[in-house]
């Protein structure tokens, strides 16, 4: 469904007036979002990003996460965001959030560790990268043509990786 950008500033009042009352309301309940205006801030907060409008996309993201936190889609929309405003560490937590609720998607370890490389955490982008692996084994087994991309790119990175992290060095928390 496409929005107008009517529908997108309207979006953008409720989400600013729901944040002024936050410190009055509290959080639990204090978002009583319809479904229907879930999916209306999500197709807005799409249409910033695809507009390069980072910072407002990042806040309609922001808000639906703490609306919507049991869905990675709003995850996966925020650490998205984040990623292209090359905030390294944030995008990391974002893809993490992602991961825990949505662990068989490939693509979020897949750009959790290309954030974690871009900030030069190479033990952690390790871990991440033999997450994504098991993953893309677990999910597509010996037919991983569908993600043949990622895959070929990972390998390339595990092959970067490998200078940067001794075998064996205690390579940290997975994403």
């Amino acid at each position: 469904m496409d929005y107008k950008e009517d529908d997108v500033e309207v979006s953008l009042e409720q989400v600013s007036a729901a944040f002024d009352r936050l410190h009055l309301d509290g959080l639990p309940g204090a978002f009583d979002l319809t479904r229907a205006q879930v999916e209306a801030l999500y197709a807005a907060g799409h249409q910033l990003l695809g507009k390069g409008d980072l910072e407002r996309a990042k806040g309609v993201f922001n808000f639906l996460v703490l609306c919507e936190g049991q869905d990675a889609r709003c995850w996966t929309a925020l650490a998205v965001t984040l990623h292209k405003q090359k905030k390294w560490s944030l995008a990391t937590d974002a893809y993490s959030m992602a991961a825990l609720l949505d662990a068989t998607n490939v693509k979020l370890y897949f750009h959790a560790a290309e954030c974690l490389m871009q900030n030069r955490e190479w033990a952690r982008a390790k871990q991440t990268l033999e997450s994504f692996f098991e993953v893309a084994d677990a999910v597509y087994g010996k037919d991983k043509s569908k993600i043949r991309q990622f895959v070929d790119k990972a390998q390339a990175w595990q092959r970067v990786i490998e200078v940067k992290v001794p075998a064996g060095e205690n390579t940290g928390a997975t994403p």
